[in-house]
């Protein structure tokens, strides 16, 4: 709040952001700052298995329009979309729909990535929580730390179309993610098939 011409983004899963409004609002001032919510799913009893510690989808979900309304540039981070755990069109949209009544700035989404390290955490959980997935998981996973191209680029395409349909952005205009994957996308029904 003491400097100018900065760019700040704080990323969390947390609404506690919300009790720093005020210090958040000094600070876009002079300063471009944009909050980063992150959410997976809108699923509860999903969302408390896949982070069972994480604060619900509901209360992430209420800090956004406290955000907006106080005129901090907030949004969502879809990140990462487990495939075939999250990834389908019956969570996926409500969850666009969700994030655009809210009234988000702007949804970002990528699919998971799993580095050596993740994937030693990761794949064990599938194993257990999902283990009709778990050959897929290591197929896919097993030469490269990304889901295949053509699953990427379905994602993406799907989340532009969708996000377009309910008025919400796709991407942040810093997202240096999102805009790297910036790709003629593949149909969106093949995202389904990673």
């Amino acid at each position: 709040a003491e400097h100018e011409g900065l760019s700040t983004w704080i990323i969390t899963k947390s609404p506690l952001v919300t009790r720093d409004i005020d210090v958040l609002r000094r600070i876009a001032r002079n300063n471009r700052i944009s909050v980063h919510i992150s959410l997976i799913s809108i699923d509860r009893d999903l969302a408390r298995r896949l982070e069972p510690r994480a604060p619900t989808p509901d209360a992430r979900l209420r800090a956004l329009p406290r955000l907006r309304d106080s005129g901090i540039e907030a949004g969502i981070n879809v990140m990462p979309v487990l495939p075939g755990i999250t990834d389908r069109p019956d969570q996926l949209e409500p969850l666009i729909k969700a994030v655009a009544a809210a009234g988000a700035t702007y949804l970002n989404a990528c699919a998971l990535r799993l580095r050596s390290a993740a994937r030693q955490r990761y794949l064990p959980f599938v194993e257990k929580e999902f283990p009709h997935l778990a050959p897929r998981y290591r197929a896919t996973y097993r030469s490269s730390h990304h889901a295949g191209e053509r699953y990427r680029q379905g994602l993406h395409e799907y989340f532009r179309k969708v996000c377009a349909r309910y008025g919400v952005p796709f991407g942040h205009d810093d997202d240096d993610e999102v805009e790297a994957n910036e790709t003629e996308a593949a149909p969106a029904q093949l995202m389904f098939a990673f």
